[in-house]
């Protein structure tokens, strides 16, 4: 493929032009042109539709407004605080519960690795100053 690119850079050049607003570099600037613009239409639709973010998330992991909803109504599994984030296996998309952001993110940080935060786990149960700070 970069052999032909070599040989044909008219072409290359020909498609570029055609489509240089598909490129990365076009969007972030047609963005950062109109981002006023952009978070006013955002805005009115959140303010026209409020259960736009909340169809959204249970879409994605294919749940009802309602299923979604009754999982958020409980607490974190893990600490117990307001859940608000639904948790799922990255794996297989499955969702297994609701966690509050801070925990959700923690386990996201320790790759959903169950070894990873059974070591965790016993660093924080077992650690010890090195040094004291004053």
């Amino acid at each position: 493929m970069r052999e032909w690119h070599r040989a044909h850079p008219e072409r290359r050049a020909r498609y570029s032009r055609k489509h240089h607003e598909t490129h990365p570099s076009a969007r972030r600037d047609y963005y950062l042109a109109n981002v006023e613009r952009i978070a006013a239409r955002d805005k009115a639709r959140r303010v026209a539709d409020p259960t736009i973010n909340r169809r959204t998330v249970a879409a994605k992991y294919g749940l009802t407004l309602e299923e979604r909803d009754a999982l958020l109504r409980n607490p974190c599994a893990i600490c117990g605080g307001t859940a608000t984030d639904i948790d799922h296996d990255h794996e297989t998309g499955a969702v297994r519960g609701a966690l509050c952001g801070s925990c959700n993110s923690g386990i996201g940080h320790l790759r959903d690795d169950p070894e990873l935060v059974t070591r965790a786990a016993e660093y924080l149960a077992a650690r010890r100053p090195l040094l004291r700070i004053a």
